[in-house]
């Protein structure tokens, strides 16, 4: 459901979401079924809109739940957010902007410059069609897309350090680059891929001009990526380890850049620094004790 500094959240069973951390093995389960009996829902799949972000002036982990009643005499929309540091679900309802039509959003948002960042499926009923949550701020903006038609079944992307948008058209994938943040004009055709049935990924290594991007073909017994230039010119295919075949990649719901990292959950160090503080306090009293019977 997405990634956020080498921390990647999961959607688990009925009533649970999960944080995990594949590189130090750390993991957490948060339970959202208050929310689901508050909101009237059944399933976390009933969401609206969910993202996942990182607070660094809280140091603080960020899970974002958009949702709306079940009961179509209802339609009352409700924003909840999770912090891992405080381990607990804030109700903040008021923020939500108005007014806005929820229909068939693309549910999972990107996360860039402490933001989440959704887009409107339908590009042409608002002027400022890219959706931004403040996860520091909690408070909502848009951002504009570029002036050149897009077609409705653009997908945002994060490549490198900026917002992009992509869509396929006439056998080809546009892929879209705003080189500074919040500013239209910086908008850019970055990428024209000759290949109709991919998605982008990640530039390579991280950085530079080349593009990595998963393609679709039924002539694939496996999951298969190529890398692309700015150019769009075929640079190098290559398949992946995973035993998956391509009908099983096909149906995939969502993909991220998973970054290693060994930074802890908030929580983590919260409860060390308290086993700190009590293992100092025993020891004080371990002492006193001792000097009293030495008395």
């Amino acid at each position: 459901m997405g990634c956020c500094r080498g921390i990647v959240l999961f959607n688990r069973e009925r009533h649970f979401l999960v944080v995990w951390n594949p590189l130090t093995g750390s993991s957490k389960r948060i339970s959202h079924s208050r929310i689901e009996s508050r909101s009237n829902v059944h399933r976390f799949s009933d969401a609206i809109l969910y993202g996942f972000g990182y607070d660094d002036s809280q140091d603080d982990y960020i899970v974002v739940l958009i949702w709306q009643d079940r009961y179509p005499q209802s339609n009352k929309k409700h924003l909840d957010c999770f912090s891992l540091r405080t381990n607990s679900w804030i109700n903040l309802d008021p923020a939500l902007p108005k007014p806005l039509v929820w229909r068939d959003w693309k549910h999972c948002g990107m996360f860039l410059n402490g933001a989440i960042h959704w887009l409107s499926p339908d590009l042409h009923s608002y002027i400022d069609p890219i959706l931004v949550f403040d996860v520091k701020e909690r408070s909502f903006s848009k951002i504009s897309i570029p002036n050149q038609p897009v077609r409705s079944s653009a997908k945002l992307i994060v490549l490198g350090e900026c917002l992009a948008m992509y869509f396929h058209d006439n056998h080809k994938t546009y892929v879209w680059v705003m080189k500074e943040y919040k500013v239209q004009s910086s908008w850019t055709l970055m990428y024209e891929i000759p290949h109709g049935d991919c998605d982008p990924i990640c530039l390579s290594n991280g950085c530079g001009s080349d593009i990595i991007l998963l393609e679709y073909s039924e002539r694939y017994t496996k999951i298969r990526f190529a890398k692309y230039n700015s150019s769009g010119e075929l640079l190098q295919h290559f398949n992946h380890p995973s035993p998956h075949n391509y009908f099983k990649c096909r149906h995939l719901k969502h993909f991220c850049v998973y970054t290693e990292s060994l930074l802890p959950f908030p929580s983590d160090l919260k409860d060390k620094d308290k086993k700190k503080k009590t293992g100092h306090r025993v020891r004080g009293e371990c002492f006193e004790q001792l000097e009293h019977e030495e008395a």
